[in-house]
C-alpha cells in the first residue's frame, strides 16, 4: 500500500507571463519500476485525453484569408491569429461550440489596444488570462467593427487544416490547443535499501483548473482502459492468430449510460467535482453508487447527494436507493 502526499497548490507565472496553477505530489513507497509505469501513463493521459476549450475560428468583416491586412489594426490576420491562440478559456458548459465577440469601440479605442478581457463571452465562460495581448489600433478614431470568434471543446492539439471542415465558410480556422495542462513532469527518489522508490509528480494547469481534479479524471480514463482486460475471456491456449475484428467481439458491449458523459446530468460544480474525484466519468458509473456510498465520497454532503439523485431521476429515470 502506498501513500500520496502533496505540497500546497500554488499559483505562479511562467516565463511568457501566463499565470499557472502548480501541484506537486509524492507517491510511495512503490516497487522499483512501478514509478515509471504510473508516471508515463498518467502524463500521457493528462496531456492528450483531458478536455478543454480553445478558439478555433475567427471572422473579421471584409477579411477573407489569414494573410490579409485588417483595417484599423496594426496586426495582420496571421499575427492576430497567433495572439488569439494564447487566450485560455474555461467553462463548465455542456455545449461543444459557442460564439464570442470582440468589439472595437468605446473604451478599447481610448486605450489603443485589445486584450483578452475585451472578449464578450457567453454566460458560463471565462478567460483565465484576461491581460493577454490581442492587437493594437492604428489610431483612436478607427471605425467601429466587431470580430466573431468560435470557441469549441476538444482534446490535445488540432491543426487549422483539420478544423476547417467544422467551420462555417465565413470563419478562418486557427490551430487550437485544447488541453488545460501545459506541462507535466516527474522524477524518482530511491530508498536506502534500493528496493523501493517514491514518485514525484508535478502538474501545471491554467488558472481555473484544479490539478487534483484533472489527475483524478486522468486516472479514471486509465482505469476504464485497463478494465477491458478484466472483461476479456482469455483462453489458456491460442490455436490461431486472433484478428482485430475477432478481438473486438470479445469486449463487453457498454450500455448506453456507460457511454453518456457525466456532463449530461448538468450538476453544479461542487456536486460534479466530488464525483470526478471519485473517478466517475459517465452516468453509468453513477448508477453503481448507493445513497450511503455517495455520502462517503470526499466533499459530497447531503445537499450534493440529493442533487445527484434528483438529476438521475429527472434525466434518466434512475432511482438511487
Amino acid at each position: 500500500m502506498y501513500n500520496i502526499l502533496r505540497s500546497p497548490v500554488k499559483e505562479l507565472m511562467d516565463p511568457t507571463g501566463q499565470s499557472l496553477v502548480h501541484g506537486k505530489y509524492y507517491v510511495g513507497p512503490l516497487l522499483r519500476g512501478q514509478s515509471i509505469t504510473l508516471a508515463c501513463a498518467l502524463r500521457r493521459t493528462l496531456l492528450a485525453e483531458i478536455e478543454g476549450f480553445a478558439i478555433i475560428g475567427i471572422h473579421v468583416p471584409n477579411v477573407k484569408h489569414e494573410y490579409e491586412h485588417i483595417p484599423g489594426l496594426k496586426e495582420d490576420m496571421l499575427e492576430l491569429s497567433l495572439n488569439l491562440k494564447q487566450i485560455k478559456i474555461t467553462s463548465e458548459s455542456n455545449t461543444n461550440t459557442t460564439l464570442a465577440k470582440l468589439k472595437v469601440s468605446g473604451s478599447n479605442k481610448k486605450s489603443g489596444f485589445l486584450c483578452a478581457q475585451d472578449l464578450i463571452l457567453p454566460e458560463g465562460y471565462t478567460v483565465s488570462n484576461p491581460r493577454a495581448y490581442i492587437a493594437s489600433l492604428t489610431s483612436t478614431d478607427v471605425p467601429d467593427f466587431t470580430m466573431e470568434l468560435l470557441i469549441a471543446r476538444g482534446k490535445g492539439f488540432v491543426l487549422a487544416q483539420d478544423i476547417r471542415a467544422r467551420l462555417p465558410t465565413r470563419f478562418i480556422p486557427l490551430d487550437a490547443t485544447f488541453t488545460p495542462i501545459p506541462r507535466v513532469s516527474f522524477s524518482f527518489e530511491v530508498s536506502r535499501d534500493n528496493k523501493y522508490e517514491t514518485l514525484i509528480f508535478e502538474v501545471w494547469t491554467f488558472v481555473g483548473f484544479d490539478p487534483e481534479i484533472l489527475i483524478a479524471e486522468a486516472s479514471f480514463i486509465l482505469e476504464r482502459t485497463f478494465r477491458r482486460f478484466r472483461l476479456v475471456p482469455f483462453q489458456s491456449t491460442i490455436k490461431r492468430p486472433v484478428s482485430l475484428p475477432t478481438a473486438t467481439k470479445l469486449e463487453s458491449a457498454p450500455t448506453e449510460l456507460d457511454q453518456t458523459s457525466l456532463r449530461e446530468l448538468k450538476l453544479t460544480v461542487r456536486a460534479r467535482n466530488c464525483l470526478i474525484r471519485a473517478g466517475v466519468k459517465t452516468v453509468g458509473d453513477v448508477t453503481r453508487f448507493s445513497h450511503k456510498s455517495l455520502l462517503q465520497l470526499q466533499g459530497c454532503g447531503v445537499h450534493s447527494v440529493k442533487e445527484i439523485e434528483a438529476k438521475m431521476l429527472e434525466y434518466f429515470n434512475w432511482k438511487i436507493s
